[in-house]
């Protein structure tokens, strides 16, 4: 997967489109759970996904 900051291809748009597919096909399955992960804790720090409720009457204590 290419970065975000990386221009596209010469050949235009559709190029970039295939390169991109093609490096998220050929991603193995530990470089798409690292993209997944960065991915959900970009979406937490920016509000994008809602937090967890807290439960004020549970009795855990972490």
């Amino acid at each position: 997967m290419t970065a975000r900051s990386d221009p596209p291809p010469r050949d235009g748009w559709e190029a970039h489109r295939r390169a991109e597919l093609e490096g998220a096909l050929t991603a193995t399955p530990a470089q798409r759970l690292l993209w997944l992960e960065r991915a959900i804790a970009l979406a937490f720090e920016t509000g994008a996904l809602p937090r967890p409720a807290v439960d004020e009457g549970s009795s855990r204590s972490d």
